[in-house]
């Protein structure tokens, strides 16, 4: 069995990129109405706005093993689970669902203002994933 791994692009492409982050050793969120920001190994991406959501450590070996992301012109909700059980949800409810399952490996994106005045938000998110592919025999 291979390993494929691959990115899903959920929002809206405005804003600031930034960068790739792998090794995700511990994620947290700030949220209200929409994702404000990601935390991720302790970096911020996006705003000040919302509220601090608690943060989920990730032992070694341990994974982000599924999302459910609304989204729509901005990330508004994501959900996650851990293989190990934790679990997470922050945000508002506007947008469309996605649910990615698998091991995630990464995640990038954009940031921006929301309808050009507004809060600072997470505009695109990218997450990588690696799942398993059954090679034919």
């Amino acid at each position: 069995m291979a390993v494929l791994e691959r990115s899903f692009t959920l929002g809206r492409n405005m804003g600031t990129p930034f960068p790739l982050v792998r090794n995700i050793r511990s994620i947290a969120f700030r949220s209200g109405s929409f994702i404000d920001s990601l935390i991720i190994n302790g970096m911020q991406f996006g705003g000040g706005g919302g509220q601090l959501s608690k943060t989920i450590e990730i032992d070694p070996g341990d994974y982000i093993s599924r999302l459910i992301i609304n989204s729509g012109d901005v990330v508004d909700y994501i959900s996650l689970e851990t293989n190990d059980g934790q679990k997470m949800s922050v945000g508002g409810d506007g947008g469309r669902s996605s649910v990615l399952e698998g091991k995630v490996t990464g995640f990038s994106g954009m940031t921006g203002y929301f309808q050009g005045g507004g809060p600072l938000v997470i505009c695109r998110l990218t997450v990588w994933i690696e799942t398993a592919q059954h090679e034919p025999k």
